[in-house]
Parts: C-alpha cells; structure tokens; sequence
C-alpha cells in the first residue's frame, strides 16, 4: 500500500477523496466530501507523518485509530481544474514520476487571469521538462519552458482565465525526479489607459496584473501633481491614486530695483557725420538690435571695412592737396580748475572766420565739460568707428 496506489484505485472508482488507515496504515478506503464519516473527528496534522506500511520511504500517515485523507488528484498524471486555487504535484507523488510519463493539466479559472508558483522543482534528468502555455487573443504563448537547466523560480502570471501543464519525463537513468505547483486565479487592477494632458505607458503586453506599473508622462506645459509618476497594480489594487497631469506654473523672476532715475545721468553720444554716415550708423542700429550678436558682429565687419575704405581716399586726397597743415590747439573745460592742452592737426581747410568746424568730440558731453576739439581727418575716421561701436552697444543693451 502506499499513497499513490490509494489515490489511483480511488480515483478509478470516481470518487474524490483517498483514505489510508489500518493497524499498518495499509487500508485504502474511497470516500467522497459529502459521504458519512460517523466515528471520525479531526486531529492534528501531526498524526500524519507515519510511515507507509508496504513503503517505509514514503509518509502514508493513518494508523489504528486515524486515517490521512488525500485528494485523489494527488499523484495524478494529468487533470482538469476549474476551482479557484489547488494544487498540481507531478506524477506518483510524493514518489517519483517514472520515465517517458507525459501528463497535461489544464486549468479553467474564474478569475481575470492566473498566478503559478512552484513550490518543488526537482526534476531527474536535463531532457525532462515541464512547458506552461495559454491562449491569449487568438494566439498560442509560452509562459515558461522549464528544466535542470533552467530551472523555474518566482511568480508566473499568465494573460487569460485558462492554461494548459505540459509534463514530458524522458528515458533518463535517474528516477528520482518530482515537482509540485500551486496556482490561483487573480483578478486584474482598474484599467488605467487614458490620462487628461498626457498618456499613460504600461511595462506589461497585457496589463493590469499584479506586479505591472502604470507611468505618467505629462504632455509639453504641464506637469504631474503628484510626487510620484508610478502606481503598481499588488492584487487588483492599485496602491496609490494615478498621478494627474496639471498646467505648469509660470515662473517669474523679479529683478531688484537699483534706484530711481534720478540716480543717473544720461550719456547721449552725438556725431558729426555726412549724410551716407548717418545712414549706414541708423540701418545698422536697426540690424544689430533685430539679428542679435551675430548681425552685431557682421555690422563691426562692415563698418570696419567702410572705415578702411575712407582712409584710403583720405589719403589719397592728403597726398594731392596743396594746403599747408596748420596745428590748432583746444581747450577742454573740466570740472575743476585745470586746463588740459591737446595739439591737433587737420589737412582741410575747414577754418570759418576765427573758429574751427567741430569734427568729432573725443570726450562725452557732461553737465561739466565742452568739448572744442578739432581732430584731423584721419583720427575722425577711427574715432568714427568707436563712436559707432558704442552707439549700437548702447541702443542695443536693454534699459
């Protein structure tokens, strides 16, 4: 006698229930849930581990005055299963499944989807197998294809209600293989697709299961208003609320005050320029302050070659002309007391009557100084290029 005998005797005899008992352990009785069991009252679980009379390896349990009651599925090679939760152990067990046994299962849940977890993997040899597969919208999958060598570990979910167990033993020489899962139908989390000003990225083909995380990603100008941007599905609950995508706040900077107006003085920088001058200073005013620094850039080239252009008629005309080169001297009135004297000299003859025609200041204008300065031609023209310069960097520096 032993437990896979019972089971299999019982199970032929179609009934659902095993019991082995007897002096030795070495009665088999069939029974079903709803059968009478006058004269039987629970024990401890304790009672059970009494060694099988006819195989003292294996742990049959009953006695004289107990009996160990077993599902006749237990041992079996094959079935179908369509409760909740249960049990598959590998053929002859808790013996040893024998060489070339093929055995399907196959489970029928009510649930959303299935959870299986192994809780013996001993298989006997690398060409022994166990395959889980399901149907999932139409097409065939594979959850997992487990040997020796790879082995199963940790939590398989399937997608669907159903899977099928495939067990394929070989003609292998070691005949001491065994393995036992437990499976259990689970239900899925609410379904979490569509987001208001975002979408909502999942890291499972088919979500919802425990385990998968749903992710947030808020669309350009807004944000998640929550510190998290992942909720993760454990048992049909999700365990926190799906982040919401909200407008971003605009970010102000507020710049301190320096003063009033009237702090400061203001420098206003004039020229005296022909007419082509004036216009070449006010169209790259304008473009300097419209393309940027890169045009800023390109106008100091331009007007660098503009210069270079008007030395070299300046000295063109230099050479030719027959006036004599006066020098003039000028004086700068400061705000204090001192006299500063500068020489000048200038190739034209510019003089009208006593005084001299201003060519370009080399000082700023402030409450406290007049510039009365006469520069020659050449100088004018360099002087031009710095005052320009200046120009555009002061109109083109925000206020």
């Amino acid at each position: 006698m032993t437990i896979q005998y019972c089971a299999e005797f019982c199970r032929d005899q179609n009934t659902s229930l095993a019991m082995l008992h007897g002096n030795d352990g070495n009665k088999c009785e069939c029974r079903n849930p709803n059968a009478s069991c006058n004269g039987w009252n629970p024990v401890p679980n304790a009672r059970c581990f009494i060694s099988c009379a006819r195989a003292d390896w294996q742990i049959c349990g009953g006695g004289a005055t107990s009996a160990s009651v077993y599902d006749v599925q237990l041992g079996a090679c094959g079935g179908e299963y369509q409760q909740q939760t249960g049990t598959i152990y590998s053929p002859y067990f808790p013996g040893y499944y024998k060489r070339l046994d093929y055995c399907e299962w196959k489970i029928e849940s009510q649930a959303e989807y299935i959870s299986i977890t192994f809780t013996i993997f001993d298989l006997a040899n690398d060409d022994d197998y166990v395959i889980i597969y399901e149907m999932y919208q139409g097409e065939e999958r594979v959850l997992g294809n487990f040997s020796r060598i790879f082995p199963a570990s940790g939590e398989i979910y399937s997608c669907s209600s159903g899977v099928l167990i495939v067990f394929q033993a070989s003609d292998g020489e070691n005949q001491s293989g065994t393995f036992a899962l437990d499976f259990s139908g689970r239900m899925r989390c609410d379904n979490h697709s569509e987001v208001e000003n975002g979408t909502i990225t999942m890291d499972s083909d088919c979500p919802y299961r425990t385990g998968d995380i749903a992710t947030v990603i808020c669309n350009h100008g807004y944000e998640s208003n929550s510190s998290h941007q992942s909720i993760e599905c454990q048992d049909g609950i999700w365990n926190d609320t799906l982040p919401q995508c909200v407008e971003k706040l605009q970010k102000t900077t507020t710049v301190p005050s320096i003063g009033t107006s009237e702090d400061f003085t203001s420098t206003e920088l004039q020229t005296t320029a022909n007419t082509s001058d004036t216009s070449n200073l006010s169209i790259g005013v304008i473009l300097g302050g419209t393309i940027g620094t890169t045009g800023f850039v390109l106008l100091v080239v331009v007007i660098t070659l503009l210069v270079m252009l008007r030395l070299r008629k300046a000295g063109l005309r230099n050479k030719d002309a027959n006036s004599s080169v006066d020098f003039v001297q000028d004086a700068v009135l400061t705000s204090g007391t001192n006299i500063e004297n500068h020489q000048y000299e200038t190739i034209d003859d510019r003089m009208i009557g006593s005084s001299y025609e201003m060519m370009n200041p080399v000082v700023s204008v402030t409450p406290h100084s007049v510039p009365l300065k006469i520069i020659r031609q050449r100088s004018f023209a360099m002087t031009n290029l710095k005052h320009i310069s200046m120009s555009v960097i002061l109109r083109w520096v925000p206020s």
